[in-house]
């Protein structure tokens, strides 16, 4: 889940589990990738985009185009 084994890549795991229980349909995927983001960025989707995670050196940014699963806890 990217290159830094820190509290970004614990969130992201974190939040993926939880896509994963909400949205057992959804798909993972990496997109947008670019020189200063050689991984891309995670990206969920089920019939669009539900979310996606970016990452920076000081915050973790979900952001979705759709309202979350009601079942979906937040981070």
């Amino acid at each position: 889940m990217g290159d830094a084994n820190d509290w970004r890549t614990a969130t992201l795991e974190q939040a993926c589990r939880m896509i994963a229980e909400a949205a057992p349909n959804a798909a993972e995927e990496r997109k947008w990738k670019k020189p200063t983001n050689l991984a891309g960025v995670p990206t969920w989707s089920a019939g669009g985009i539900i979310c996606t995670g970016e990452t920076y050196k000081d915050i973790l940014t979900p952001s979705s185009q759709a309202p979350a699963p009601r079942n979906l806890p937040p981070l």
